[in-house]
């Protein structure tokens, strides 16, 4: 009856089939499995290969992946270059408070900032900042920040806002330009886009923006630009590419560098590949060294203070800024604030920045050095790493099903884990080798998805055994109770008679 109702297979069958008629329901379980595992390590290691945003914003990069990859990158870029970028920082701790909150101190400091950094001979100069066209009321200093700028002779590269377009795609741009302060165009500067990657461990290079609406007269990206909120209905012009403030500098150094083969690669891509860097402890000073260091003295007043009472702490030698012989006569500099709301957390400590956070200044100078030294590592495309992972996958389950022509397993289950151990050791050597010789860098969310798929795995196929040996063990005492169905009877008719003789 039991026969009837179950039936076994065939005695022809093959025992690949009878494995996987027993397993068959693993394997949706396992889909199931690599899906949510790779959904939760995005939040837990800071990416998630499935999450590529083609407009991403700022976000906060301080996960265990981070941690990890520093070291791995630096390993493979082992080289360190001569800086030839250098950080001016605007600290409220030491600087007049003024200068970070007043929008109009900020400029008025910043023309005469600009205007000693031509006097110095620097290459080329980089502001991390917005300028909006209505930020500041006084014209008197609206009007000395124009003339600074606009009269540089050396190159000035300013930062440029944008909004989230609602209901933007890949093809019309799905961010826009908010309203900026027009420079002229004869003037040496230019704009870039202050967006980040999404990991800011990665070289932003270009977003998609939508150029203009349809109203608008037709502008491009580098006129003035569109309108950020566009009427219900308004149709957009073609997108145009937004360069980022690290991209748009290091063209201002070197205008043929998206002739750099692998470059042009990255930013052929759609959307445009952000390549993945390590960063240097780029030499740094205060705005005040420059500034005070460049005056000769009677120095002006400086936001309503005394200048050269104001600058007397700061002033160091031109050749000797830092006190490790740094120069700005041919450097790129690059200009920011160090506010607490500018920080952003990252595993590494460098003073005079909080422990583990670093300004976006820092970013932005170290993604323009990277991309003048070509110091960067490209990211294996996913669709070839998602093919690698689930190679791997297959190859640990032959380890487990590996039987003769009998149906015996080939390896104990001890012998199946350590040669699963021993491919994940082999995929973690090629990628290194991968990575050395090549530049490209292997997603860390593959080698934690595969680490921790050998795991499962060996651990659902020891339950597995001893599932299948414990159910072993109740057929077997279903089958001995059912040969002997009166042997409880007999022992307590044999007791019984033993008691009466007694």
């Amino acid at each position: 009856m039991s026969s009837a109702s179950h039936p076994g297979p065939g005695p022809d069958e093959h025992w690949v089939w009878r494995r996987l008629r027993q397993f068959w329901l693993i394997i949706p379980l396992v889909v199931i499995l690599f899906a949510l595992m790779l959904s939760d390590l995005g939040d837990f290691m800071g990416y998630s290969p499935f999450a590529i945003n083609p407009c991403g914003t700022d976000a906060e990069q301080s996960s265990i992946s981070a941690r990890m990859y520093m070291p791995l990158a630096k390993w493979a870029l082992r080289y360190t270059p001569t800086p030839s970028t250098a950080i001016i920082y605007i600290d409220p701790a030491s600087d007049p408070a003024d200068l970070i909150t007043n929008t109009c101190a900020s400029r008025a400091f910043l023309a005469r900032l600009v205007t000693d950094l031509n006097a110095l001979s620097a290459h080329v100069i980089v502001i991390d900042k917005y300028y909006s066209a209505n930020g500041c009321a006084e014209q008197d200093k609206n009007a000395e920040f124009m003339k600074a700028m606009e009269g540089s002779k050396i190159p000035i590269v300013v930062g440029q806002q944008t909004e989230a377009l609602s209901g933007g795609s890949e093809t019309s741009g799905c961010l826009v330009l908010t309203p900026r302060l027009e420079f002229s165009k004869t003037s040496k500067v230019a704009y870039g886009v202050l967006n980040l990657d999404t990991d800011d461990l990665r070289i932003p290079l270009r977003f998609a923006i939508a150029a203009s609406l349809s109203g608008n007269g037709g502008a491009a990206a580098s006129s003035p630009p569109a309108q950020p909120n566009p009427p219900p209905g308004a149709a957009l012009l073609p997108a145009a590419s937004g360069d980022t403030l690290s991209l748009a500098a290091a063209k201002a150094v070197n205008p043929r560098i998206e002739s750099n083969r692998t470059l042009s690669k990255l930013l052929a891509a759609n959307p445009v590949r952000d390549p993945y860097t390590t960063f240097l402890n780029l030499p740094h000073i205060t705005a005040l060294t420059a500034l005070c260091s460049a005056e000769p003295a009677p120095r002006a007043p400086i936001d309503g203070q005394p200048g050269d009472a104001l600058c007397k702490p700061w002033v160091k030698p031109l050749d000797d800024l830092d006190g490790k012989g740094l120069s700005l006569d041919s450097k790129i500099v690059v200009i920011g604030d160090i506010s607490e709301q500018d920080m952003k957390p990252f595993p590494t400590n460098l003073a005079p920045f909080p422990p583990g956070k670093r300004p976006g200044v820092f970013l932005q100078a170290n993604y323009v050095q990277a991309l003048l030294d070509h110091r960067f590592l490209m990211v294996i495309p996913t669709a070839v790493t998602v093919g690698l992972v689930v190679l791997y996958v297959l190859i640990v389950y032959c380890l487990y099903w590996a039987h003769d022509a009998e149906g015996r397993p080939r390896l104990s289950l001890e012998q199946a884990g350590l040669l699963s151990l021993g491919v994940l050791a082999g995929v973690v050597a090629i990628s290194f080798l991968v990575l050395v010789t090549m530049s490209y860098f292997t997603p860390l969310w593959a080698l934690w998805g595969a680490g921790v798929f050998m795991v499962f795995r060996y651990l659902e196929a020891t339950g597995h055994h001893r599932s299948m040996h414990l159910l072993g063990h109740l057929a077997a005492s279903q089958h001995h109770a059912a040969a002997h169905p009166a042997g409880g009877s007999t022992e307590a008719h044999h007791d019984g008679q033993s008691e009466t003789k007694h």
